[in-house]
């Protein structure tokens, strides 16, 4: 159950949509305000929705673990590998970029030059509607609160790393402590910059603004890379359940 929490956890720690939220909110004249709820709520909703379904599984099924299908862990770990190939050859690249051609909404790519990241430049954000993009270019905390709730959506790392904990024969507090790990060390990307800011404000807006320009400009690799890692380590573990 641990291993793949937190290799779920450190994938979800590297998401290039949450960096570049994060991003925007460290290019405003008051960061804390925006970043503070942000954090906050998703880390909130994201827990709560853990607990919801540890607690809700275990009145289902009681105290026994079921563990996961081998043929499952395989056949997640050879689609992870798939996005990773077309992610590094284009391919899905060209396929969004169809998508967004037919939405007539295409979203700008961080460049490497000077200057802040905007909403356009993050498609977490440009995809909001005009009133919430204009909240948080205002600052408005409230907006970067809504925001948190809607990244405390599960991701498919959350909801990879609750199947794991869900299927182990671990007790509900030892699978809840690894809803908590797994939220604290994906949020990694938000906890850091609050802290750091408090000391360094300049420096940080600089190191995680050129994080993400650089992963907008290798987002290819990025993707690749991060499918990659998914992909290896769910084959590896589907084998070894053979």
């Amino acid at each position: 159950m641990w291993s793949t929490v937190l290799v779920m956890a450190a994938v979800a720690a590297v998401d290039p949509l949450r960096i570049g939220v994060v991003a925007f909110m460290l290019s405003r004249s008051r960061p804390v305000r925006l970043l503070l709820p942000f954090f906050l709520l998703a880390f909130t909703a994201n827990v709560a929705v853990g607990a919801a379904v540890v607690f809700g599984f275990k009145n289902v099924t009681g105290d026994g673990g079921r563990t996961m299908p081998p043929g499952l862990e395989i056949g997640i770990g050879v689609a992870a590998l798939v996005i990773g190939l077309l992610s590094i050859t284009g391919v899905l690249e060209r396929l969004v970029n169809r998508v967004r051609t037919r939405r007539a909404a295409p979203v700008a790519v961080p460049d490497d030059g000077p200057g802040t990241v905007t909403e356009d430049d993050v498609p977490a954000l440009s995809q909001l509607p005009g009133g919430m993009q204009a909240a948080l270019r205002g600052e408005a905390p409230w907006a970067a609160g809504l925001l948190g709730l809607i990244n405390g959506f599960p991701t498919p790392y959350y909801l990879a790393a609750m199947a794991a904990a869900l299927t182990s024969d671990a007790a509900v507090t030892e699978q809840m402590a690894a809803m908590v790990v797994f939220n604290v060390v994906g949020f990694l990307a938000a906890i850091i910059p609050i802290i750091s800011f408090w000391v360094a404000p300049a420096p940080t807006r600089s190191a995680v603004e050129r994080i993400y320009k650089w992963m907008g400009i290798h987002h290819r690799l990025v993707v690749a890379a991060i499918a990659g890692a998914v992909g290896v380590y769910f084959l590896v573990m589907g084998v070894s359940h053979l």
